[in-house]
This record gives C-alpha cells, structure tokens and sequence, in this order.
C-alpha cells in the first residue's frame, strides 16, 4: 500500500457534536494525499457509531480505554504512514486550501520543519477574528512563545523525519499544555513559520479540554514560563512570574517594569533575537489596548487548540 503524503493526527473523545464537521472539512480539502487517524479515547456518546459510518478508505479510526489527549496524540503518531503530519481537533474545521497550502510551502522550503497558519475562532457558530497579529517568522515565533503559546495546535503540519530524529514527541509533563510543551522544544531544534492565511478554525465552547480544564491548563502554562525564564538566566519574583503569566489580561505599570528587565536582559545574553522579543512586547502592549469585551483570550498553556 502507497503511503499517503500527510497523516492528520485527530484524538477525539465524547465528541459527537462537532465530529462529523470536522471530519467534512478534510473530506474537502484540494489536497487529496492524506489519511486521517482518528483515536476515539474511550468516548461513551455516539462517537463509536458516527465513525463507523464512514465509508472513505482513507479515515482509519482506532479505539482505546480512557488515557487521556497525549495518550490519544502518541497512539495516532504511531499509526501515521505520512511523510507530513497535521493535526486538526474533533471540533474544529480546515478550510479546503489548508493542505495544499501546508504541503506546498514545506515542499519549496526545505529549511523549515514545521509550518503553522493563523485562524478564527468559532463562538456560537460564529467565525470570528482573534484580534492578536501573529509572527510569521522562526525568531518571532520563538520570541512570542517565551509569553503565550501562537502556534494553533490545530493549524500545524511538520515534518515526521525531521520530528523523529531529534525525539520532540508530546509529552504530559505539562498537563493540558501538551503543545506549548512541544512548541517551546521544537523551535530549539527545527525551523519553523505561520502562514498568515486563517486556514483553520479553532471552536470555542464550554465542553472543550482547554475550558474543563481551564486551572490545570494555566498551572502547566506558569510552569512553562518558569522554565523558558530560567533558561534565559534572568532572576524573576513569584510577583513577576504571575506578570509574565497573565501578560494577555494584566494592565498597569508593572508588566512594562517587567518587559523592560527582560529587554535589557535579553540585550546581554542574546537568547531571543532582540528585535523579536521588543515586536512579541509590542504586540502584547497593542492587544491589550483592545476594548476588553472585545477581547478573546486564550488559556496561559495555549491557543486553545486542544
């Protein structure tokens, strides 16, 4: 049997609202290349009954007990025949193009390793624009993931090969923020790019993991951030740690106290590419002059995208 070009990686548990849309929108896309690999994680609604109805030879779905998401993510890397891997959540919606795009651009840039892409929110059915401007290039991205998690877990396609030889796997050492983890490990070692076309869309609603498990989620995201502060060497208080963390939602002097230790830091060390780290800043600063009711902010571990 050929092996297909992409893999799409779709864990799914309870997810019977949503599932059948999700699914669609790979049924659509141009590129037709691919296998989608959906593991139900235990799930007791009709999931089981929606995905054996399909009848496409491409969406291969495996079972297994209730382990949870990273669990379910290892399963479906361990199936995956691609030479590309993407992700797309049980609730959320590729537009037709998002393959073709993603597939072309690690095609014709054999520098990068993974390629991400921006994206809408989905509020009651609604498609909706985030409101933040999201870096496009490696430095960028590796400066704003020092604040906040900008790669959309459900946008990202990489490269299996190049994933494999330097072991970035997913991980639960960071409950509920498996991909930040993964992001903040990857940039050190591959390349990587967001395309600034929204080529997916991410739903928000009150059964999903990044709301159930809000607290958690925000736990791993400030012991995230402790980490990559440590490995810039710079000394932080529990107050400025809580700064750093709630960077999106906190107004006042403190947090630009806050930004300007860690620019004249970074100046010395060279960590982050200084022009980066001052855009990823600036960027904050714009989002939060946003009225706050039109606001969406996502969990401190991420976008959202699990």
């Amino acid at each position: 049997m050929t092996s297909p070009r992409v893999s799409i990686i779709m864990p799914v548990y309870n997810g019977q609202a949503h599932l059948q849309e999700a699914m669609d929108s790979v049924l659509r896309q141009v590129w037709q290349d691919w296998e989608l690999i959906i593991v139900d994680d235990g799930s007791t609604d009709a999931t089981a009954d929606i995905l054996r109805a399909q009848a496409d030879a491409r969406i291969r779905f495996v079972w297994q007990p209730h382990q949870g998401i990273v669990a379910a993510l290892l399963h479906g890397l361990a199936e995956a025949r691609g030479e590309y891997i993407a992700r797309l959540d049980a609730d959320d919606i590729s537009r037709p193009d998002r393959l073709v795009r993603q597939v072309t651009w690690l095609d014709a840039h054999p520098e990068d390793s993974l390629v991400a892409s921006d994206y809408d929110w989905i509020i009651d059915g609604v498609h909706v624009p985030h409101g933040r401007i999201l870096p496009q290039s490696h430095e960028g991205v590796r400066a704003h993931l020092l604040f906040w998690c900008c790669i959309c877990h459900s946008s990202v396609m990489w490269r299996r090969a190049d994933f494999e030889a330097h072991g970035l796997v997913y991980r639960d050492a960071f409950p509920h923020a498996e991909d930040y983890d993964l992001w903040v490990r990857a940039v050190d070692h591959v390349r990587c790019t967001i395309l600034p076309e929204r080529l997916v869309a991410y739903r928000q609603h009150p059964a999903q993991v990044t709301q159930t498990h809000f607290g958690p989620s925000r736990i791993s995201g400030r012991r995230l951030h402790a980490l990559l502060l440590d490995r810039l060497g710079i000394a932080y208080t529990e107050e400025e740690l809580d700064v750093h963390t709630r960077c999106l939602e906190a107004a006042g002097p403190a947090f630009d106290a806050w930004c300007q230790r860690l620019l004249a830091h970074n100046e010395r060390v060279r960590v982050y590419d200084p022009a980066a780290l001052a855009q990823a800043i600036d960027e904050i600063r714009r989002f939060r002059r946003i009225p706050p009711a039109a606001r969406i902010i996502p969990s401190s571990g991420g976008t959202g995208g699990s």
